[in-house]
C-alpha cells in the first residue's frame, strides 16, 4: 500500500502508486492475483486544523480516512494476508504514528498482526534543514500550514514517535530509502531531506539511494527507471521474504497435521529408510550402467563429425576455447563481443551458430549463459590431445583470451578519440557486453601465460603504461571488487618473477612492468597524476612540479569521509574498521580500502578491537562493550558497563573479554556463559592507592603475553597487576622502575599520557610516555628503567612482531623506533595534525593512523625489509644518531594562503600567513624570491621596481563587510567589487567609486547566510560569474551566479542573473578561473565537478550543461583549512595551480586532454566531495587579473597579483579589509584580509 503525501506529478513520469498498480503486476504474473497495491485514505492537500502536532495529525489520519480504507481490507477472506506499507516524505512519519496506534489499540489487534514491512521513501525520520524555508514559502503563498514547524530537525513531535517506534518495529521488515540530489530553494540548492535524517539505523533497516531529488523519489519515467528498480526489488525481496515466513508456518501445520494421520493409519514417517535398506543390499558393480558410461566415444564421434564440416570450423573452435577457458560462463551477447574480437569478423545469429557448429558440446542455459553439455565434455577436449583440430591447449587458450581481453582494455573506443569530442558512453564503453569479463579477468589469465611470450609482454606493457590502465581501475572500482586489482598486480609480479634473466636485463618492457607498483596503489596514490603513466614521448603527458616529493610517498591509501569524525581503529589479518564519534563503526578490506560493512554501536566508538582467533570484532563506549559477528554483521553480545572502559584484551583464544574501568575494576566476561561479569578491584589492599576515594585512573594497558596490567592514576607512580595470580604485582616509578608500595611515599614526579606494553620477544616491554614529552622504556621481568628517549609522544602503538614502536606527536608527525635499541629508524612528517590513533597491521607491514575525517594507511614494506638487513649492523652503531631521516618540514613551514597568477602564464605568486609575498616560477613551481610585506590597517596601491617599492596610494575601511574585486572586462580602468548584495565601480588611478553609495544592486535572491567568496569575468568577457558560500567553512555547498557585464556601469542601479546559465550552477563545486589553452578562439571557463574533477566549458555549451571533463585531484590534496578561501587557479596556458600547505602543485599539460564529455542531464547528481574556494583572473592585452581570499582570523593574509611588463615595473593593491585584486595598463592591485598578532 502507498501513502504518498506528494500528489503533484508531471506529465512524463509516474507517481508510486500509479506507476506499482501498472507495472508491479507484470513483473510477476504469478502473484498478480494475490498482491493488492491501492493508497491509505490521506489526503495531503487538505489543512489540518491548527494545533495538533505532526503526530496528532498521523493518529488523525488513521483514525479517519485510513482507518476505513483499513478496514475495507479487513475482511475475512484475506484475513491472512500480509500488509506492506509505502510511505512518501512526511507520509512515512503518518504510516509510523499509525502503527504505534494500531499496536496500542485492541481493535485494531488484528490490523497490527498482518503489517510485516513499511518502505520510507525519503522520511524525515529526525525532521528536516529545509522546513523553515519551507514554513517561510508557505507564509508568504498565503497557506501556511501548522504541522510543518514539527518537522524541524529533532522537534519535540518526531522525538515522540522516535521514542516509541523502536520498540514496536524489531519484527518489521524495514527499508529507508534516500534523494541523492538536491532541490532549488531560491538561489541555494540543497538536500530536502539529508542522508542522516532519512534513515533510522536500526538493526533491521536496510538502507539504499535513490538517484533524484525529494520529489522524484516516487515519481519513475518508465519501468526501466534505475530509482523505479530499486524500490521494486526491494518490494520484491519484502514479498520474497514473507511467501517463505507464512508457508514456512503452513508447512508446519501440515507436517504436524500429516504425522497425525500417519499414527492413526500407521504408515512409516519416514520412507528413505526404505530406500536406503533396498541399497545396502545391492551387491557391489551391480545396475552402475545406470549411473555412468563411457563418454570419450560419444565425444570423439562428435568432433570427428565436426571435422567433416566445410564451414565454421574456425568459428567452432573459437566457440569451444572460450567456454572451455573463460573464468566463468559467458553470456550469449559477452561471448557474441569477444569472439568479433577475437576473429576480427563479424558474427551474425552466434545462438544459431553455437546449435549448428558446435555439434551440442555447448549449449545455452535457461539464463543466457554459454555452458558445456558435460563437465566431462570439457576435460575431454582438454585430454584429446592433438587427435583432432578442435582439441585445445590450456595455455594457449588462456593466452588467446588474455590477448582479447587486452586488445579490448586497450582499443580507442575505450580510450576515447583524441580529436573529437565524445560521450562517455563511448570511452568508457560501461555499456559494453564484454567489459565486465575483460576488466574482471585478468588476473587468472596473466597468471596461465608463459613468461617467455614475447606478445604477451608487449601487449600488456602496451596496456600498463597507457591511459586505459586507469579506465580499467575506475571500471573495477565503480563495479567490481577492488580486490580484483590486488589480485590481477600478484599477478603480473609472478608473471615478471619468471621472465629469464637474461630477458630482464635487456628489455624495455619489463623495465616498465617491473616499476609500475600494485594497480591498487596506482588506484589509490595517483591522484592527480593519472597520465604520468603514459609513456614520456606522449605529447599530452600530465606532469606535477613543484612539491619537494618527487615520488610517491609511503602513503598508501587515505579513507576520507567528511561527514564523520574519526575515533578509534583496529586492524586484522584482511580487515581494519575505523570508529567514530556518531557510533558508527565502517568496516573496510585492507588491502583495497574498500568499504564491506556499517556497524551501529549507539555512542561514540572509542576502542575497536579484532579477534584472533574468531571472527569477531569488540567495538566499547563510555557505557556499553559489543561483540560482533563479522560473518553475519550482528551483535552478538551487548555488556553494559558502570564506568568508562579504558583498555580491552581478548584471552583464552577470543573466549574471554577483559576490561579495565575507571572504577578501578577488572572485569572478565564469558561472552559462551553469558551473565554479569567477575569484577577484581586492582586498588584492594593497598595502603598507597587510597587515593582511589577521590581519584579516578587516566589510562590503561593489557600485556597479555606477559600477564600484566599497567594502570596511570594522575599525580601516581604506574601500577601493575598480574592477570595469572589476580593480585598486585609492583609500582613503578619513573625514576628507577620498581619500588616498594609505601603508603608514605609521595606522589610519582609523573604524569603519564599514554603507555604501551610490546608483543612477541619484548612482551615484557613497557613503554610510557610523560606529560613532557620523555618516552621511558621499563623491563617488567626485571622491574627497571632501560631506555629514555625524547618523542612528545600522545598516541603509542607496538606492532605485533614486537620490533616496532611507533609514535604521534601533537602535530600530527609519526615516528618508529626499534622497540629494543630504541634506534629510530624512520619519521613521516606531519599532513595533518590531530591524529586521534595508531594501529599496525598484523603482518607489521602498514601502519593505520586516524586524523579528523580521515585514515591514512603508511607502508612499511620497505622499511621492514631494510630493518631487518641492517638489524646486525646497527648494532655497533651510535644509539643517539639516526640516518636517513629527514627534518620535519612542519617545523619551520609557513603556510601559504592565497595564489595569483601573471598575463603571460609564466610567473605566478603567493601570498603566505606571514603576510609576506613571493614570486614563483611556472616551470618549477619553486620559490625565486620575496617581494614585499603586506601592512595592515588599509589598502594600499604599490608600485614595484627591481630598485625600489613605492606606495602610491592607500585608502582606510571600517567595518567594510566581506568583498571581492576584479578588473572590469570591458573598461581596463575600471575596477568591480562585489559584496553580499551589491556591486560598485571604482576608479583605478584614483581609488575613488564611481557608483552611488547604494552601488549596483544584486537581484538574485541570494540567501543572507551565503557571501561573496569569488568573483571572475569569463566566457570572453561578456559574463561575470560569481560565487556564493557559507564563510569558513570549506564543505559547504557552493552557488554559482553569472551575470551579465553589460549591467555592471558607473549608471547601473541593478544586476540580474543570467537564465541560461542555471543549469551550469548545479555542477560546479568550486570555481577556478579562465583559460583560452583549450581553444585559442573561446575562452573556457574552469571548475572543479562532483567527484573532483576538473572540467571546461565554454560560452554556448554552458548553456546546454554539456561540459568537458579531464583529470581529478585527490580528496586528501584539497584543504580542509577553513581560513583558505582560495586554493586554486589556472594559468593563460592552462597550467593548474593548487595550493598544498606551503607548496604549490604547478599541474601541466592536465586540461589538453579531455577524459570525456558530460552531456546534458548527465553530470546532474551531487555527490558530497571536498570543499575548496577559489581564485579568478582576468586575462586581456594589458592586464592580469587575480583575487585571492583571506580569513579575518588569519595573520596579515594576503591576496594579490602581479604582471609582468617590458618596463618591469609592477603596482601592487595591497588590501586589509577587503579581497581583490585588478590591473590597469602596468599597475595591478592586490588585497588583503587579515589581523596583526
Amino acid at each position: 500500500m502507498d501513502l504518498n503525501t506528494d500528489p503533484s506529478s508531471s506529465s512524463n513520469t509516474h507517481s508510486f502508486l500509479s506507476s506499482t498498480r501498472t507495472w508491479l503486476p507484470r513483473e510477476s504474473e504469478k502473484h498478480a492475483a494475490e498482491d493488492k497495491i491501492g493508497p491509505l485514505g490521506l489526503n495531503t492537500l487538505s489543512v489540518p486544523p491548527p494545533g495538533p502536532a505532526t503526530v496528532d495529525f498521523s493518529y488523525t489520519a488513521l483514525g479517519g480516512g485510513v482507518t476505513k480504507d483499513m478496514d475495507e481490507v479487513r475482511r475475512p477472506v484475506i484475513v491472512l494476508a500480509p500488509i506492506v506499507l509505502v510511505g512518501h516524505s512526511m507520509g512515512g512519519l503518518v504510516i509510523k504514528g499509525a502503527y504505534l496506534l494500531v499496536t496500542t489499540k485492541k481493535e485494531y489487534a488484528s490490523i497490527a498482526s498482518r503489517i510485516q514491512g513499511i518502505l520510507f521513501l525519503a522520511t524525515p525520520h529526525r525532521g528536516s534543514d529545509c522546513a523553515q524555508v519551507l514554513s517561510k514559502l508557505l507564509s508568504v503563498m498565503g497557506g501556511q500550514r501548522p504541522y510543518v514547524t514539527d518537522l524541524n530537525r529533532d522537534s519535540a513531535a518526531l522525538h515522540s514517535i522516535n521514542d516509541e517506534f523502536p520498540a514496536c518495529c524489531q519484527d518489521l521488515l524495514l527499508y529507508s530509502f534516500y534523494e541523492t540530489i538536491p532541490m532549488s530553494f531560491a538561489v541555494k540548492k540543497s538536500l530536502t531531506v539529508e542522508r542522516d535524517l532519512a534513515t533510522m539505523g536500526y538493526a533491521n533497516e536496510r538502507r539504499a539511494y535513490l538517484h533524484a531529488d525529494h520529489r522524484g523519489v516516487c515519481k519513475y519515467t518508465s519501468r526501466d527507471d534505475p530509482n523505479y528498480l530499486t524500490v521494486r526489488n526491494a518490494i520484491a525481496s519484502v514479498i520474497a521474504i514473507l511467501q517463505d515466513r507464512f508457508t514456512s508456518s503452513k508447512i508446519v501445520q501440515v507436517s504436524k497435521e500429516r504425522r497425525k494421520l500417519n499414527i492413526l493409519l500407521g504408515v512409516s514417517d519416514a520412507p528413505e529408510e526404505d530406500f536406503m535398506s533396498a541399497d545396502s543390499q545391492r551387491m557391489d558393480g551391480s545396475v552402475e550402467w545406470m549411473l555412468f558410461m563411457d563418454m570419450n566415444g560419444l565425444y570423439a564421434r562428435i568432433l570427428d563429425i565436426m571435422s567433416k564440416a566445410i564451414y565454421g570450423k574456425e568459428l567452432a573452435k573459437a566457440i569451444l576455447t572460450w567456454t572451455v577457458c573463460s573464468i566463468r560462463p559467458l553470456k550469449v551477447p559477452e561471448l557474441h563481443e569477444a569472439l568479433q574480437l577475437d576473429l576480427k569478423v563479424s558474427i551474425d545469429g552466434l545462438e544459431n551458430s553455437i546449435r549448428s557448429c558446435c555439434g551440442q558440446l555447448v549449449y545455452i542455459d535457461t539464463n543466457g549463459h554459454v555452458q558445456m553439455t558435460h563437465l566431462t565434455a570439457r576435460q575431454f577436449l582438454l585430454d584429446a590431445g592433438k587427435d583432432s583440430e578442435f582439441s585445445i591447449n590450456q595455455e594457449e587458450g588462456h593466452r588467446r583470451l588474455l590477448l582479447t581481453g587486452l586488445q579490448f582494455l586497450n582499443s580507442d573506443p575505450i580510450k576515447g578519440p583524441r580529436n573529437r569530442r565524445s560521450n562517455v558512453s563511448t570511452i568508457c564503453r560501461e555499456d559494453s557486453a564484454f567489459i565486465n569479463y575483460a576488466s574482471n579477468s585478468l588476473c587468472e589469465h596473466i597468471s596461465h601465460a608463459s613468461s617467455t611470450d614475447r606478445e604477451v609482454l608487449l601487449t600488456l606493457a602496451a596496456f600498463f603504461k597507457s591511459r586505459s590502465v586507469l579506465v580499467w581501475i575506475e571500471y573495477i572500482a565503480k563495479y567490481s571488487d577492488q580486490q580484483r586489482l590486488v589480485e590481477a598486480g600478484k599477478a603480473l609480479g609472478t608473471f615478471l618473477q619468471e621472465i629469464p634473466a637474461q630477458v630482464s636485463s635487456t628489455s624495455a618492457d619489463v623495465a616498465l612492468l617491473s616499476s609500475i607498483p600494485d594497480p591498487f596503489i596506482i588506484s589509490s596514490r595517483h591522484s592527480t597524476l593519472p597520465r604520468l603513466l603514459c609513456g614520456s614521448s606522449s605529447d599530452h603527458q600530465l606532469e606535477v612540479r613543484g612539491l619537494r616529493a618527487e615520488t610517491w610517498d609511503d602513503c598508501l591509501a587515505t579513507v576520507v569521509d567528511m561527514l564523520e569524525k574519526y575515533s578509534s581503529i583496529a586492524c586484522s589479518k584482511t580487515q581494519f574498521s575505523v570508529g567514530c564519534f556518531s557510533g558508527k563503526i565502517f568496516i573496510f578490506k585492507q588491502t583495497t580500502c574498500q568499504k564491506i560493512a556499517t556497524l551501529q554501536h549507539g555512542e561514540p566508538v572509542r576502542i575497536l578491537l579484532f579477534g584472533e582467533v574468531k571472527n569477531v570484532l569488540v567495538s566499547t563506549g563510555s557505557k556499553y562493550t559489543c561483540i560482533w559477528d563479522l560473518e553475519s554483521k550482528t551483535k552478538l553480545h551487548v555488556f553494559e558497563a558502570p564506568q568508562q572502559c579504558m583498555a580491552l584484551s581478548l584471552d583464552d583464544e577470543d573466549r574471554l573479554l577483559l576490561g579495565a574501568l575507571k572504577d578501578h575494576r577488572l572485569n572478565f566476561w564469558d561472552p559462551d556463559a553469558g551473565g554479569p561479569p567477575e569484577a577484581v578491584e586492582w586498588t584492594r589492599g593497598l595502603e598507597a592507592m587510597t587515593i582511589q576515594v577521590h581519584r579516578r585512573p587516566t589510562a590503561a594497558a593489557f600485556g597479555i603475553d606477559c600477564g600484566l596490567l599497567a594502570v596511570i592514576y594522575k599525580g601516581q607512580d604506574i601500577l601493575l597487576w598480574n592477570l595469572y595470580a589476580d593480585s598486585f604485582q609492583a609500582l613503578y616509578s619513573r625514576e628507577s622502575g620498581k619500588i616498594a608500595e609505601s603508603l608514605g611515599r609521595p606522589y610519582g614526579s609523573s604524569g603519564v599520557r599514554c603507555l604501551v606494553f610490546g608483543n612477541a620477544s619484548n612482551a615484557h616491554l613497557l613503554a610510557c610516555a610523560y606529560m613532557d614529552g620523555e618516552l621511558v622504556f621499563f623491563n617488567t621481568s626485571i622491574g627497571e628503567v632501560t631506555g629514555r628517549i625524547v618523542a612528545f609522544a600522545h598516541v603509542l602503538a607496538c606492532s605485533a612482531d614486537g620490533r616496532m614502536l611507533a609514535t604521534a606527536d601533537p602535530a600530527g608527525t609519526i615516528q618508529l623506533f626499534n622497540l629494543e635499541t630504541l634506534q629510530l629508524i624512520y619519521r613521516i612528517g606531519s599532513v595533518e595534525p590531530g591524529l586521534q590513533d595508531l594501529t599496525f597491521s598484523p603482518d607489521g607491514l602498514r601502519l593505520l593512523d586516524i586524523r579528523g575525517s580521515r585514515c591514512r594507511l603508511w607502508d612499511l614494506a620497505d622499511l621492514v625489509t631494510a630493518a631487518t638487513q641492517e638489524e646486525c649492523g646497527r648494532a655497533t652503531d651510535d644509539p643517539n644518531t639516526t640516518r636517513g631521516i629527514a627534518s620535519d618540514p612542519s617545523e619551520s613551514t609557513i603556510l601559504i594562503t592565497s595564489i595569483a597568477c601573471d598575463d603571460i602564464g609564466e610567473p605566478f605568486f603567493v601570498g603566505k600567513e606571514d603576510g609576506s609575498v613571493h614570486a614563483y616560477a611556472i616551470g618549477s613551481g619553486l620559490h625565486t624570491g620575496e617581494l614585499f610585506h603586506h601592512a595592515r590597517g588599509s589598502d594600499m596601491l604599490w608600485s614595484i621596481s627591481p630598485d625600489d617599492n613605492t606606495i602610491l596610494a592607500t585608502a582606510d575601511y571600517k567595518d567594510r563587510e566581506p568583498c571581492r574585486w576584479t578588473n572590469h572586462p570591458h573598461d581596463r580602468d575600471q575596477l568591480i567589487v562585489i559584496t553580499h548584495l551589491e556591486a560598485h565601480i571604482y576608479d583605478w588611478k584614483t581609488l575613488q567609486s564611481l557608483t552611488g553609495e547604494t552601488g549596483i544592486e544584486l537581484r538574485g535572491n541570494i540567501l543572507p547566510e551565503l557571501s561573496i567568496q569569488l568573483v571572475t569575468p569569463c566566457f570572453n568577457g561578456t559574463a561575470l560569474a560569481t560565487m556564493f558560500s557559507k564563510p569558513n567553512q570549506p564543505h559547504s555547498k557552493s552557488k554559482l551566479i553569472l551575470w551579465n557585464t553589460l549591467d555592471f556601469t558607473p549608471e547601473s542601479s541593478s544586476a540580474v542573473p543570467i537564465t541560461s546559465y542555471y543549469t551550469l550552477s548545479n555542477n560546479v563545486e568550486v570555481l577556478i578561473g579562465n583559460t583560452y589553452a583549450i581553444s585559442r578562439q573561446l575562452q573556457r571557463l574552469i571548475f572543479l565537478g562532483v567527484g573532483q574533477r576538473v572540467c571546461a566549458v565554454d560560452m554556448e555549451t554552458a548553456k546546454t550543461n554539456s561540459f568537458v571533463r579531464h583529470f581529478f585531484f585527490r580528496a586528501d590534496w584539497l584543504t580542509t583549512r577553513k581560513d583558505l578561501d582560495s586554493t586554486m587557479k589556472v594559468t593563460k596556458n592552462g597550467d593548474l595551480l593548487l595550493i598544498k600547505d606551503d607548496e604549490v602543485a604547478v599541474v601541466r599539460r592536465g586540461l589538453l586532454t579531455p577524459e570525456f564529455v558530460e552531456g546534458d542531464g548527465n553530470a546532474g547528481s551531487s555527490a558530497q566531495s571536498t570543499r575548496v574556494s577559489a581564485l579568478t583572473r582576468r586575462t586581456s592585452l594589458e592586464s592580469n587579473l587575480v583575487q585571492a581570499s583571506f580569513n579575518p582570523q588569519g595573520w596579515g593574509r594576503f591576496q594579490g597579483t602581479c604582471r609582468a611588463v617590458a618596463e618591469k615595473t609592477w603596482r601592487y593593491k595591497l588590501g586589509w579589509r577587503g579581497q581583490g585584486v585588478g590591473c590597469s595598463g602596468n599597475v595591478t592591485t592586490v588585497e588583503g584580509m587579515g589581523r596583526w598578532a
